[in-house]
């Protein structure tokens, strides 16, 4: 292949883009957030950064160590799957500062809970160590429950401002690296079948991410994504997770961001909220379609008691709050 100037080809795993993450229209929204994000820099306004991480019970460590020619695998008890959802709140000065793990879906009225809670704390922090409370930038991406009229209503009354990332751009998002931080420091025994004890190992996670692990993850962004961003280059997740790795371990700390199937779709948040919506009934249809599959016994009570329980699903989630306190 070489002798004809031609490239060499190697069997590969197949990645999904959508054509907006890099289009034309795609680059001059994330050129705008730029704009509009040194422009408040230069206000003073410390930066609040949001965002969510799933989680279930049966997650674990994909790769382990086996004699060769043998396959490595984990024995562990039979559970049920149980998704988990920590929203999270960082900054550069704080690093950590609340994080919320939601048992279930996170709809409106939790992120109200959620923000709510956060920002009791960061009043009560500045009366703890004597200091003004002074108005914040709130980053979110976008999310349909971070554009609810409630949330913008709370921090509007409060003195506070959101600014909301260019869709299609979690690259520039720098709670994504810290979620990378996180899962790497985070060690679960394969035996954690229990939500209780499962969250407790999700909180001791989040207790170990330093201020200045946050920091480094920023100005990874501000310092050498935003330059990217205004030459209008092309953003990759995984070729920007791979260099912020490489530069993580130059500097001491091992960086393994996990390869989660579909993660670059179901981050995008695109500011499309029908669209949203109608990716959201498949998710749900499919979710559905995996109960019955994995369940097939119970088939016909699930599909009974799908209409019965459906006005009891916000009510009976549960919620585990853990605060870290800078």
């Amino acid at each position: 292949m070489l002798n004809y100037g031609l490239p060499i080809f190697s069997y590969k795993r197949l990645r999904v883009a959508e054509k907006q993450r890099n289009s034309d229209e795609t680059k001059m929204k994330r050129i705008e957030y730029i704009r509009q994000y040194r422009e408040l820099e230069l206000s003073g306004c410390e930066f609040i950064i949001i965002d969510e991480t799933p989680f279930n019970v049966l997650e674990f460590r994909r790769r382990g160590r086996a004699p060769v020619g043998q396959t490595a695998f984990r024995t562990r008890q039979k559970a049920k799957i149980t998704n988990i959802t920590a929203i999270t709140a960082i900054s550069s000065l704080r690093g950590v500062i609340h994080v919320l793990f939601v048992v279930g879906k996170v709809d409106h009225k939790i992120f109200i809970m959620f923000m709510n809670g956060l920002l009791l704390h960061l009043q009560q922090s500045a009366l703890s160590s004597q200091c003004t409370y002074e108005p914040m930038v709130f980053i979110m991406d976008n999310a349909l429950i971070h554009h609810d009229i409630s949330v913008l209503h709370l921090l509007q009354d409060n003195n506070h401002r959101v600014l909301y990332t260019a869709p299609y751009s979690c690259e520039i998002n720098p709670i994504e690296y810290v979620f990378g931080i996180f899962k790497t420091l985070l060690k679960i025994p394969y035996d954690c079948t229990k939500v209780v004890a499962y969250i407790n190992h999700l909180q001791d996670g989040f207790q170990r991410i330093t201020s200045r692990q946050v920091r480094r993850c920023i100005m990874f962004v501000t310092n050498h994504l935003f330059s990217r961003v205004l030459l209008k280059q092309s953003l990759l997740m995984k070729e920007l997770q791979r260099i912020f790795a490489q530069q993580m371990d130059l500097a001491g700390e091992l960086t393994i961001f996990v390869d989660e199937i579909d993660q670059d779709t179901s981050n995008d948040r695109n500011v499309d909220i029908k669209k949203q919506k109608r990716c959201q009934e498949i998710l749900d249809l499919q979710d559905e379609n995996e109960i019955i599959v994995q369940q097939p016994i119970q088939r016909k009570r699930l599909r009974r008691s799908s209409t019965t329980n459906s006005s009891q699903t916000s009510s009976s989630e549960q919620i585990f709050t853990h605060i870290n306190d800078s």
